[in-house]
């Protein structure tokens, strides 16, 4: 048998126990995988996964980011870094590493709206207003990525705004899961803006 036999044969057992909740066997396998080849992105890729449902968030980070030195151009890697240090409340090194996804790929809806989510984490909210319109030049009736540029006109204090983007939620999607807390927090910016002084248009 192959050294790449071997290794294939090792992931493949790790991922079963992986689907078996055996987190320790898997990670068991995955490591044995790496002693055969230190280069091999899937068993850093597995192995940081595994780390991360077992809530070992630094070990993921660790194996994530070996696979972003031996290919700095790879998105799965970076999204998982964004991600693990978004779940350890990291939110600038978060940006940062969802910033690299886009650079890589600008058209990355998924990636996009996640870093205009810890840009609004981090109240940089004059970038998160700029990511979330790439996100709807994208896909205008995104409605998630809308709803999150009116929460983010919200903070800002920009009440017009965000009711206008509100409204366009639901005008998009009248029956979705979002509607009830678009209605809702409409009604808020306007008491918002009646405390702030601001006459309120219907």
């Amino acid at each position: 048998m192959s050294n790449q036999q071997k290794i294939a044969a090792l992931i493949e057992s790790g991922l079963n126990y992986k689907k078996k909740g055996k987190y320790d066997e898997a990670i068991t396998e995955f490591k044995n995988a790496l002693e055969i080849d230190k280069g091999h992105i899937n068993a850093y890729r597995h192995l940081g996964k595994v780390y991360l449902r077992k809530g070992n968030v630094d070990e993921a980070i660790d194996m994530f980011q070996k696979i972003a030195q031996f290919d700095p151009n790879n998105i799965e890697a970076h999204t998982n870094l964004g991600n693990a240090y978004k779940t350890k409340g990291d939110i600038k090194k978060a940006v940062d590493e969802f910033k690299k996804v886009c650079e890589i790929d600008h058209d990355n809806l998924e990636a996009l709206n996640t870093y205009g989510l810890c840009l609004r984490e981090a109240a940089l909210f004059e970038e998160a207003v700029n990511i979330f319109k790439r996100v709807l030049e994208l896909a205008p009736s995104y409605v998630f990525g809308r709803n999150n540029l009116a929460l983010v006109y919200k903070d800002m204090g920009h009440y017009d705004s965000a009711i206008e983007e509100f409204t366009k939620v639901i005008e998009f999607n009248p029956t979705g899961g979002l509607v009830p807390i678009a209605m809702q927090t409409i009604q808020q910016c306007k008491k918002l803006k009646t405390h702030a002084g601001v006459k309120v248009t219907n």
